[in-house]
């Protein structure tokens, strides 16, 4: 424990490792306890969260699906508890009541890496020594497909979108405001550490501004005029916002 170094972490932090033989988990970040205690099989599904192909191509391509509620399974590390969540990851399906992510996403250095909780979508419980599942019979499986989707991903063509820094200073960004593309901007405003949300042809009607972080929680949500759209997050912690604009989505902000 005392040679942990979370700073190397792709996802997690704060975590401590089982030492115990006899344990089936590997860490605190594991879940399958608390879910198998409280989630019966015939209950168990998750929720995917939908992403914008404009704004957020790889998500989008990554929870790509023909539903949003996916089977659940169990494994060695079924579904990963968000306290122990890096604030810059990206949550792409979770488990509400007992607070899980079951499918999460991030960025390290020029690549990606994603987490899936589990072992086989098609065999709740698989054991080790167990035939493996014939996936002829599962040829639609929802969760067969979020795997597929990480085979195909990497071969598709990909373009960067900016996500705007609400903490930049003017030297952080050689004194130009950082934004977002599309019809909806989104700048840096790094004399007051706000972020300004530009909604053209709209005046000064009021729309609807709902701020998220990556586990899907609330952080803004209130209608605004649509030309002085100022947002703070000085009191939130460093991560992902997302911006949507009467539900359009807008892009994202993060904050170092």
């Amino acid at each position: 424990m005392s040679k942990l170094d979370f700073t190397k972490c792709f996802a997690f932090k704060d975590f401590t490792l089982s030492q115990n033989p006899y344990e089936y988990e590997y860490s605190s970040i594991d879940a399958t306890n608390i879910h198998q205690s409280k989630v019966p099989m015939n209950t168990d599904y998750f929720s995917l969260f939908t992403f914008s192909a404009k704004f957020d191509p790889v998500p989008a391509m990554l929870t790509q699906n023909h539903t949003t509620t996916i089977k659940g399974f169990m494994g060695q590390t079924t579904a990963y508890r968000k306290e122990y969540l890096k604030s810059s990851v990206l949550v792409m399906g979770d488990f509400k009541p007992t607070n899980e992510a079951r499918y999460i996403h991030g960025e390290f250095g020029k690549g990606t890496w994603t987490f899936y909780g589990g072992h086989d979508p098609e065999d709740y419980q698989h054991s080790v020594g167990d035939p493996p599942t014939s996936l002829a019979f599962h040829s639609s499986s929802p969760g067969y497909r979020l795997i597929l989707n990480n085979v195909l991903f990497p071969a598709a063509k990909k373009k960067d979108v900016p996500t705007v820094n609400c903490c930049d200073t003017p030297e952080g960004n050689n004194g130009a405001p950082a934004t977002t593309g599309g019809s909806i901007q989104i700048h840096a405003d790094p004399a007051t550490n706000e972020i300004i949300v530009v909604v053209p042809g709209k005046g000064n009607a009021k729309v609807k501004v709902l701020v998220t972080n990556t586990y899907g929680n609330e952080v803004v949500n209130k209608e605004m005029p649509a030309n002085n759209i100022r947002i703070s997050l000085d009191v939130q912690p460093a991560g992902i916002y997302l911006v949507q604009v009467d539900g359009v989505y807008a892009g994202k902000v993060k904050k170092d």
